[in-house]
């Protein structure tokens, strides 16, 4: 009984934590029109870094790197491998296009890149 008291304490103060934080953007939000503010929660899993977030893997944060980067080309628009890797929030070294050339997900166009039909699964 004691456990799960405790438990449920611990999870009232995460929420209370959340719910702080939230109320904070509201009050930004209200301050001023046409703000925008972008509030991110993390829950906690079995892979936690100690402060409740969610630590990725390594394979999979650079897979979803990958992924927000490859979402960027389509498939018919030439794209330049510095406006996506920008877009995707990311530098042109990071973005390894050479790989994801090799391994056909892009091809090279007219100075840029277009998206191939082979599927990524991040």
């Amino acid at each position: 009984m004691r456990n799960n008291l405790t438990d449920l304490n611990a999870e009232i103060d995460r929420r209370e934590k959340e719910l702080a934080v939230l109320r904070a953007a509201r009050d930004l939000l209200s301050l001023s029109e046409g703000a925008s503010v972008t509030v991110a929660v993390a829950s906690e899993s079995s892979n936690s870094n100690g402060n409740g977030a969610s630590a990725p893997s390594k394979r999979n944060s650079g897979r979803e790197g990958t992924a927000r980067l490859l979402k960027q080309f389509d498939r018919k628009e030439v794209a330049t491998i510095e406006a996506a890797a920008h877009r995707a929030g990311m530098t042109v070294r990071q973005a390894g296009i050479g790989v994801l050339v090799r391994h056909g997900y892009l091809r090279p166009k007219r100075g840029g890149y277009v998206r191939t039909a082979k599927e990524f699964h991040a």
